[in-house]
């Protein structure tokens, strides 16, 4: 059990194939979603949610590190002053739990809404996305 509002990658609506995999351990659900290193630009996941209550969310990222992975993994969180794209690292062991990254506190509204966009553009190696986790403060 995570704290939180936990998404799985399969509670994110897909655009382009992502194949899921089992292969590196440490995946939240059944598996995770990958790009298969293929695509690139033309793929993208987007995760909504209900927000429960408006506040400050840590908005995290959940991926399996592995060397073949992509060292600049573009996220967009969409909040309620914009958005605002990080670049995530996934050959990097997830600093929480190694198994999440945070991509920043940002103020959400409550409601339902798109949260999350990670796109394959640009990327250098394989894309994979596990889950997202909103923590209200």
């Amino acid at each position: 059990k995570l704290a939180g509002l936990v998404l799985d990658d399969t509670d994110a609506v897909a655009v382009g194939e992502w194949p899921v995999s089992s292969s590196v351990a440490g995946f939240i659900g059944r598996g995770y979603a990958h790009d298969a290193n293929e695509g690139k630009g033309r793929k993208r996941l987007e995760f909504s949610a209900k927000v429960p209550e408006a506040g400050r969310y840590d908005v995290r990222l959940a991926y399996t590190p592995n060397p073949n992975r992509a060292t600049n993994v573009p996220v967009t969180i969409h909040h309620r002053e914009g958005e605002q794209l990080v670049r995530v690292d996934e050959k990097r062991t997830p600093p929480i739990d190694k198994r999440f990254v945070s991509l920043g506190k940002f103020l959400l509204d409550a409601g339902s809404r798109r949260i999350v966009t990670v796109t394959t553009e640009d990327t250098d190696g394989h894309v994979v996305v596990d889950a997202i986790q909103l923590i209200r403060e």
